[in-house]
């Protein structure tokens, strides 16, 4: 079926039955997929040098990496949750969203080779100015969280200024480059957090549960497909360590794969939500 190009932007019903992520939903997350796999790669590569400068540098550099590709995925998956309608603009938002992850994945080497931030900067602002757009159209139509959506765009947009400007006002040291990360970071965070202190967004709690689960099974998915390289690495002839202590570590990750799913999935989360709505941000950001 052909979607409108325009339907007013009400807030969905957070009690809605089956709610389930939509078929753009999961196009959406399979750029992040892309964007994940680029980060672990180049963890992945710091490690196999094997040196405390290697493993700490590729760290200091994963977590600002990961951190951009998993804020913008869970705005965008939170205001999915309360304002998705389908119709053409919204889609064409997304379209906008995804471009940026792209954009994000492909400045990931410049972040590990050399601390440049400037792609993987502009990738996430090309992100965010589409998530701002979707929730300048709730302005017209959800009249009573206008408050709310005004916060979270006015205080989105300043941050984004923020990010830019620091690109050139760039930080000598390493450890000038960390405390303005964490500093935007913190902001980035606080946005939705003050936003909807007064009146929080509607949002469906199983489906919010439904996507952090897909979330977590793409992470997981990414460390299957470490344990895979190494072990093809290993039978092609490619590595110092034996094929046996390589099969040993690829069991041993498996197991430990298999745990953490096992684990994390014995909890019903969508129940958890939805009697326990005030904790959403601690259960949102814990998952970071």
């Amino acid at each position: 079926m052909t979607p409108a190009w325009h339907t007013p932007m009400n807030p969905r019903n957070p009690k809605e039955a089956h709610r389930s992520a939509t078929s753009l939903e999961l196009l959406f997350d399979l750029t992040l997929v892309v964007a994940i796999g680029s980060v672990s790669h180049e963890l992945a590569l710091s490690f196999e040098r094997w040196s405390n400068d290697g493993i700490r540098d590729g760290v200091l550099r994963f977590f600002p990496s990961f951190f951009a590709i998993w804020l913008a995925w869970m705005s965008y998956c939170w205001f999915a949750s309360s304002y998705d309608n389908d119709d053409s603009i919204n889609r064409i938002s997304t379209l906008g969203q995804m471009i940026g992850v792209l954009a994000i994945s492909t400045g990931i080497h410049s972040v590990f080779s050399n601390l440049d931030f400037t792609i993987v900067t502009y990738g996430y602002v090309i992100m965010r100015v589409s998530y701002i757009l979707q929730r300048v159209r709730t302005l017209f139509f959800d009249h009573k969280a206008r408050r709310t959506n005004l916060g979270h765009i006015i205080g989105t947009i300043v941050v984004q200024i923020l990010w830019v400007v620091r690109l050139y006002v760039y930080p000598e040291s390493l450890v000038q480059i960390y405390v303005t990360f964490v500093g935007l970071g913190l902001m980035e965070l606080l946005v939705p957090f003050l936003s909807e202190y007064v009146r929080p967004n509607p949002f469906h709690p199983h489906h919010i549960a439904e996507r952090y689960s897909g979330f977590t099974i793409i992470v997981l998915g990414e460390c299957v497909l470490v344990i895979s390289g190494a072990l093809q690495t290993a039978f092609n002839g490619n590595s110092d360590v034996s094929k046996s202590e390589l099969i040993m570590i690829g069991i041993g990750g498996m197991i430990s794969i298999f745990s953490l799913w096992w684990v994390y999935f014995l909890i019903p989360y969508g129940s958890l939500l939805e009697h326990n709505r005030n904790k959403a941000f601690i259960w949102g950001y814990g998952h970071y």
